[in-house]
């Protein structure tokens, strides 16, 4: 079974996500995406569960796809 564009939420990981998930989002015609931080450098507390909280109490995410968009050129490190 496939997915629509209209099940799809595009959430840029902060810093270096930003641009990649904004290409993204208009060469798929997709009218928003948000944002979300994620400490990678392990010195701060990881995903930003507020931000994270924001998208499960509006039910931005709920019955969708998520789609993370980042950049791995700054550091090379993925998310885990």
């Amino acid at each position: 079974m496939g997915t629509t564009l209209s099940q799809t939420v595009l959430v840029a990981v902060d810093r270096g996500g930003r641009i990649p998930c904004l290409i993204l989002q208009r060469a798929l015609g997709v009218d928003v995406h948000y944002s979300i931080k994620v400490d990678q450098n392990g010195r701060g507390d990881g995903l930003d569960l507020e931000r994270l909280t924001h998208f499960v109490d509006r039910a931005i995410v709920r019955g969708k796809h998520v789609l993370f968009v980042d950049s791995t050129v700054d550091s090379g490190r993925q998310i885990h």
